[in-house]
């Protein structure tokens, strides 16, 4: 029940989805260029997930700065992005 309201907006072949679109383009532009483009490297379903959680919390908790977001101290952490 935990991850039912999230499972229902998106589903887990929805982060599949997304990997494999990205993945694409990050190879087209390879192609294109005739050499790798920047540092890219290929992603998977559970990177896109935790990507589009992490900005849907960053929505959510607003902190004055965005390294707050990775603080690691009980005292000032006020996401579990750093987890």
């Amino acid at each position: 029940m935990k991850n039912f309201f999230f499972s229902q907006i998106f589903p887990p072949e929805l982060f599949d989805f997304i990997a494999d679109e990205t993945n694409k383009y990050g190879d087209k532009l390879e192609e294109q260029s005739g050499r790798m483009v920047g540092n890219w490297r290929r992603t998977n379903a559970q990177e896109m997930k935790a990507y589009i959680l992490s900005h849907i919390v960053m929505c959510i908790i607003v902190v004055p700065d965005q390294y707050m977001y990775c603080l690691t101290d009980n005292m000032f952490k006020s996401t579990r992005i750093s987890e």
